[in-house]
């Protein structure tokens, strides 16, 4: 009997520190508020869904917004039971992959994904739509008016420095991801800020939104 009390008593304070350990009615509160309320902002509003639909693709949702949360997991564990149709990535793990030294920033265009050891990342996708001019759609129904014809992207092998942009038209969104140079090897050519500066990109738009990528360094 002795021995049955000493063994109760010495697994009290395993107990105890569960039931701390353990979130409060208040906390679980505080936490289902705060979701609630970044679901809110998360929101767009009247004024970006009107921006948006100014320059959705008249093709269809062939291009899909990013998930903030980056993958499927980690967007379910802020989610919770609501579904989220946004693109997701997925981790790229080999066998000489660490993960604990983070992200490679060039994620799946690593110069050398044979042998580094950052993590990369491909698209998460089920379900892929290509979009090609030769697609057709059977409906049964003769068209009554002019049908948009969406082309597949195309490519310019060129230098920018030196190309004549006008011969490309206008465009209302321009997505550009230049080839900045941040003193690193890389399997392509750069430019210098002048160099980009002075390039004609006033003469691809007169009015609409331009995307740049940059590097943060």
């Amino acid at each position: 009997m002795t021995w049955n009390l000493w063994r109760t008593k010495k697994s009290d304070p395993d107990d105890v520190q569960s039931l701390l350990s353990m979130a409060s009615s208040r906390e679980r509160e505080n936490k289902r508020i705060g979701e609630e309320i970044l679901e809110l902002l998360s929101r767009p509003t009247a004024k970006e869904k009107t921006l948006a639909e100014k320059f959705r693709s008249q093709g269809g949702t062939s291009v899909r917004e990013f998930c903030p949360h980056g993958t499927k997991s980690d967007c379910r564990k802020v989610r919770t039971n609501r579904p989220c149709e946004r693109l997701h990535f997925r981790k790229i793990i080999q066998s000489h992959t660490d993960e604990t030294l983070g992200d490679c920033s060039f994620l799946n265009t690593c110069f050398h994904m044979e042998s580094c050891k950052y993590v990369h990342y491909e698209v998460d996708s089920d379900k892929t739509r290509v979009l090609t001019s030769n697609s057709t759609v059977s409906t049964g129904v003769e068209p009554t008016k002019a049908v948009t014809v969406l082309h597949p992207p195309q490519w310019i092998f060129c230098d920018l420095r030196f190309f004549d942009m006008t011969i490309l038209g206008k465009f209302s969104v321009i997505m550009a991801d230049p080839p900045w140079d941040i003193h690193m090897e890389l399997p392509y050519g750069t430019l210098s800020d002048d160099e980009m500066r002075h390039l004609n990109i006033p003469a691809l738009q007169d009015e609409g939104l331009i995307f740049l990528w940059v590097t943060g360094r």
